[in-house]
């Protein structure tokens, strides 16, 4: 299996002390006000009452999972290919240099690439590897340089990080890559192992989607953490238009005409192309007609099959094993020395926009948006309005069967049907509003 030469330094043992490079805790001057959100806190009036109320201060806007997809692909693939276009400026390992030890790495000064408000405002490029076709890279890179803002979008804050809120009140200091934030902040950051795990599940959900690909590992005593794994970006990728599709609870019917359901080949040159993609993605997800148990055509009420893989216990196996990532990886493996253009999605193909069905993509919850607060969010393009008058007019040209709502940004903040539908049963509960908490604080 091919060695990837990163950057010319030869490729380490990533241990848990490496987790991340420290930088001068003077690197940048943090503005000493008050917290984003008041420390809201509720004595519970019961044990039943122990539980994480909405809009504490470690929730800072964490998005549902296709959204949490879309703004990882998207600083992803910026990472791995934007490095011809900041030509003077240090790449990631001249600013991180893997066979330095943390001790030894200062930033005296942070540098910006990219002059606006957006998560990619301070991250450095990934240098294309000797010996691997540009797109590869060790996550254990990625990690040196994650956005904060993007941070507060994929998980819950720590709570023993108070001064986090500091960084995320300030339009462009948000925005600062874990590498660069002073060691008393970013060890709490990278040392919570749900940051890895859940970044880990993010990129195995987009290689089953046939947008990345994992190496296989070519020593697995050597590269025992998930840092050490090496991810491809794809440049190409397919979706097809299931909008058209009968009415069903997780699959796809067989398509209505002889040449088989509409295919669209996507090229990714930039940012736009990426934001493109997942736009049509959540026109055909929220278009296509599936989460239905039973269908009724005229007096008669038909029961739909809920399970495609014998027991509803397997139903469930099955859709665990890609939510846990314990699927069977050898669908998304990579080999760096080949070149590689389409990478196709996982099988079977049989569900929404030609995914596997149990991988649930197109089920509203996973797109709904989380506004709160509007302030730490990262700027990307799945917060305030989803798409341009532009695209919205291509989508109502391309999709066969297009959903009016699919669209609302109203409908994207309404809670799912499952939220709707849940009930507490205990009698003393007791349900704290976010409003009353900010005037008994006040």
């Amino acid at each position: 299996m091919t060695d990837i030469n990163r950057g010319g330094y030869v490729k380490e043992e990533v241990k848990d002390e490496d987790v991340t490079t420290i930088a001068d805790d003077s690197a940048m001057d943090v503005d000493e006000t008050g917290p984003l959100i008041p420390d809201i806190k509720a004595e519970p009036t019961s044990p039943n009452m122990n539980r994480t109320l909405l809009g504490l201060p470690n929730d800072c806007g964490v998005q549902s999972k296709m959204v949490r997809c879309a703004i990882i692909h998207e600083i992803l693939y910026h990472f791995v290919y934007s490095f011809d276009n900041f030509e003077g400026l240090p790449n990631v390992y001249e600013r991180f240099p893997p066979a330095l030890s943390v001790d030894e790495i200062k930033a005296e000064e942070v540098p910006v690439y990219v002059d606006a408000d957006t998560p990619t405002r301070f991250m450095p490029p990934l240098p294309p590897f000797s010996n691997a076709q540009q797109g590869w890279f060790m996550l254990q890179d990625f990690l040196n340089v994650f956005p904060l803002s993007v941070y507060v979008l994929l998980m819950p804050l720590p709570k023993n990080c108070p001064d986090v809120h500091n960084y995320l009140v300030d339009p462009f200091r948000r925005h600062t890559i874990l590498g660069d934030l002073p060691l008393h902040i970013r060890m709490p950051l990278l040392k919570d192992k749900k940051f890895v795990k859940y970044l880990e599940h993010v990129i195995l959900c987009l290689c089953s989607y046939g947008l990345m690909r994992q190496m296989p590992n070519p020593d697995v005593r050597r590269f025992n953490s998930a840092h050490s794994a090496v991810f491809y970006v794809a440049k190409e990728a397919i979706l097809i238009d299931t909008s058209t599709s009968e009415k069903g609870y997780s699959t796809v019917s067989p398509a209505p005409h002889p040449d088989g359901y509409t295919q669209h080949h996507y090229k990714f040159k930039s940012e736009k192309d990426i934001q493109f993609y997942w736009h049509h993605l959540r026109a055909i997800a929220l278009s296509t007609p599936l989460s239905f148990r039973q269908v009724k055509k005229g007096d008669e009420t038909i029961q739909l099959n809920t399970s495609n893989h014998g027991s509803a216990q397997d139903a469930r196996n099955n859709y665990r094993k890609y939510a846990m990532g314990t699927f069977d990886r050898s669908q998304i493996m990579g080999d760096p020395s080949e070149e590689y253009s389409v990478v196709l999605p996982i099988k079977p193909n049989d569900g929404c926009a030609g995914f596997a069905c149990d991988l649930f993509v197109h089920l509203k919850r996973h797109w709904d948006l989380n506004p709160r607060p509007g302030t730490t969010s990262a700027g990307s393009s799945t917060n305030g309005e989803m798409t341009p008058k532009m695209q919205e007019i291509t989508w109502k040209a391309e999709l066969r069967k297009l959903q009016s709502h699919w669209n609302s940004f109203i409908i994207a903040l309404m809670p799912s049907d499952m939220e709707i539908v849940k009930r507490y049963t205990t009698e003393d509960a007791e349900h704290v509003e976010i409003g009353d908490c900010k005037d008994d604080q006040g």
